[in-house]
């Protein structure tokens, strides 16, 4: 059979379940493709096995994977709402299902974070537990990851930091940016395992490298504190750069105060004032303090007349992000 693709807003659950139980007809080597497919879109997607983080990449080949056949891939279109799907929880759980019941590694992960969430079905540890088991018991470095941070926090387990250290390092082994994020964090604080700053270190930069800003950011804590290597604020300011950039509130906020400081970078209170409103905007509670304190010194213009026309990467940001927004205040005021 056929996959059943959106036919309009009348999009539901059974809809979903309709079109999986299509997908999961097809051959077992078209199946295999399909899902071989999704595996290396998720990677690009999430920076999973060594690959560096291209989201736009990563969505093409999950949707070609769906489009060919794969319930997970299907599963995953509908939890995002993406190719004219509706998003729909609890038609994504059951697509995860029907792929996780057949073996699916990735699937079973998926539904064990459903569960874990209670996202498209009823939160429940004990099945959540189970089935990210499962998936990193296959060497799914995700469910490895999970596993890791479920021992960590004692979620549906015992707790247990030297297990957690073990599936942390087996994902971090498989090329999960996460992972490595997260042993890294391990060995920097000695929890479940000896204290090795330069360890931390190593698993900091292949996770920063693959686009984890937790790790960006981390490492930018590295470089401006000086543990485990020479003190180097431009260093850190660069990282905490790449860091905000993607995202990280923190890095955000940290990058507003060597601006505001004037350490590691030329003092700019505009841009101080930017990289705070950014972190502020995401809930950020320090950085809100950061603007009270900053506000007296716009007020009274001590600051550089004009943002500089040149090419300093983070003054272009702050360019392109007034042309967007001006952009988009011209185009509501013309409907």
């Amino acid at each position: 059979g056929k996959e059943v693709f959106y036919t309009g807003p009348q999009n539901t659950a059974k809809l979903a379940g309709m079109a999986c139980l299509g997908l999961h007809r097809r051959s077992s080597m078209a199946m295999y493709e399909a899902d071989r497919l999704f595996e290396e879109g998720y990677e690009f997607f999430c920076g999973n096995n060594n690959r560096i983080v291209n989201k736009s990449k990563g969505k093409r080949q999950i949707i070609r994977a769906m489009r060919m056949g794969s319930n997970v891939a299907m599963g995953f279109v509908l939890y995002y709402g993406w190719a004219g799907y509706k998003k729909d929880l609890s038609g994504a759980a059951e697509c995860y299902r029907r792929s996780a019941e057949a073996g699916h590694s990735g699937s079973q992960y998926h539904l064990g974070r459903c569960y874990m969430k209670g996202e498209g079905v009823e939160k429940d540890m004990d099945k959540a537990v189970n089935w990210i088991k499962k998936s990193a018991e296959q060497g799914n470095s995700s469910g490895q990851n999970t596993l890791g941070y479920c021992y960590s926090r004692g979620l549906g387990l015992e707790k247990d930091a030297k297990k957690a250290g073990e599936w942390y390092l087996k994902s971090a082994q498989g090329g999960n940016k996460i992972g490595r994020f997260n042993l890294g964090r391990r060995f920097k604080k000695g929890d479940g395992m000896k204290k090795d700053l330069s360890k931390a270190i190593e698993w900091y930069l292949k996770s920063a490298n693959q686009g984890s800003s937790m790790a960006q950011c981390s490492l930018g804590d590295v470089y401006w504190n000086g543990k485990g290597v020479a003190r180097d604020k431009k260093r850190a300011v660069d990282w905490f750069y790449r860091s905000a950039t993607h995202g990280s509130m923190r890095a955000q906020r940290r990058l507003g105060t060597c601006y505001f400081e004037g350490q590691g970078v030329e003092q700019d209170l505009e841009m101080a004032n930017y990289w705070f409103k950014k972190a502020e905007s995401q809930g950020e509670a320090k950085a809100k303090d950061k603007l009270m304190i900053i506000a007296p010194y716009l007020r009274n213009k001590r600051i550089p007349s004009a943002v500089k026309r040149d090419l300093d990467p983070f003054k272009l940001t702050m360019l392109l992000d007034s042309i967007v927004e001006a952009s988009k205040s011209t185009t509501k005021s013309m409907r």
